[in-house]
């Protein structure tokens, strides 16, 4: 599936186009503002992106906590390679 967003940055530059494609489940597997380079994005079995071009180095590999019936924040990014850990208060 493909769809593509005009939206307004700036009155500068008033108008940006961007495309996404998106797997059989409706998950995004690139998105590309015209004129830039495509970012490609990668999925583990429960919808937790794995990948994604551009962010950190090297694999730009997301790490999660682990999963289970007593994890907290299964789904919240801990680490990105290359960018570093992240925290989260009571808030998310």
């Amino acid at each position: 599936m493909r769809r593509a967003i005009r939206w307004k940055r700036n009155r500068l530059r008033p108008l940006v186009l961007e495309n996404f494609t998106y797997d059989a489940l409706n998950r995004i597997k690139t998105s590309q503002v015209i004129g830039q380079a495509t970012q490609a994005f990668t999925f583990d079995a429960t919808g937790n992106i794995l990948t994604k071009t551009g962010v950190g180095t090297g694999s730009n590999t997301y790490s999660y906590p682990a999963q289970g019936a007593n994890a907290i924040r299964p789904h919240a990014v801990s680490s990105i390679e290359g960018l570093g850990a992240f925290t989260y208060d009571n808030n998310g």
